[in-house]
């Protein structure tokens, strides 16, 4: 399992590394630039933060693909993990 948990707004997303790997899949088809951006700023108690900069990308990735994809499931999971990346620092583990 993996959690995503924003320390701003205090929302979290967890989620299996398949399903993890299938959402991967899905935004890195509309966007290829993200090779470009760190994920990771650092570490803190065995958490990952994320960097703002990825955050962002990631959010604005997220909005751009919504209106394509048919599968409801997957929609809402994406629409989950955007709550969490929109309130701001996120660490996950």
């Amino acid at each position: 399992m993996v959690v995503y948990y924003s320390l701003g707004n205090r929302k979290y997303w967890f989620t299996t590394i398949e399903r993890l790997m299938q959402i991967s899949e899905v935004l890195s088809k509309k966007s290829y630039l993200l090779h470009n951006t760190e994920a990771v700023k650092t570490t803190y108690n065995d958490w990952f933060i994320l960097d703002e900069k990825y955050i962002s990308k990631i959010s604005e990735i997220i909005e751009e693909c919504a209106s394509e994809i048919k599968d409801e499931e997957l929609l809402c999971d994406l629409m989950a993990l955007k709550e969490v990346f929109d309130g701001g620092s996120v660490v996950f583990g």
